[in-house]
C-alpha cells in the first residue's frame, strides 16, 4: 500500500531531523531582504546571524501560506493564540511608556 502524502512528508521530516548531515538551527529573530528575482532571510540567534536562505518569490509565498495555515491549525486545536514578536514589542513598549508616565 502506497504511503499518503502526509506520511511521505512526515518520513522526509523524520529523516532530516535524524540526519547528521542536515544542519539544525534555532532562531529567535530574522531579517527579510529581496531582489528582482528572489527573496531572502537572514536567520538570527540573539541578534547574531546564523544562516541565510534565498528562495524564489513563488516558494516564499507558498511558505508563508503553509506556515500561516499550520499556526492557525495549532491555535484552533489548542485554543492558544500565538503572539507575534511585533505584538510583544508593542506591549512591552506600551508598558515602559506607562511606567514612565507614572513617575
Amino acid at each position: 500500500m502506497a504511503a499518503t502524502i502526509n506520511e511521505q512528508i512526515e518520513d522526509r521530516a523524520t529523516k532530516a531531523l535524524s540526519s547528521d548531515n542536515v544542519p539544525k538551527l534555532y532562531i529567535n529573530g530574522f531579517i527579510i531582504f529581496f531582489g528582482q528575482g528572489d527573496i531572502g532571510l537572514v536567520f538570527e540567534q540573539n541578534n547574531r546571524p546564523t544562516a541565510t536562505v534565498n528562495m524564489s518569490y513563488t516558494l516564499a509565498k507558498t511558505l508563508v501560506e503553509k506556515l500561516g495555515n499550520t499556526i492557525r491549525d495549532f491555535e484552533e486545536k489548542t485554543g492558544n493564540i500565538i503572539m507575534t514578536t511585533d505584538y510583544i514589542a508593542e506591549k512591552m513598549n506600551q508598558e515602559s511608556a506607562d511606567e514612565s508616565n507614572k513617575q
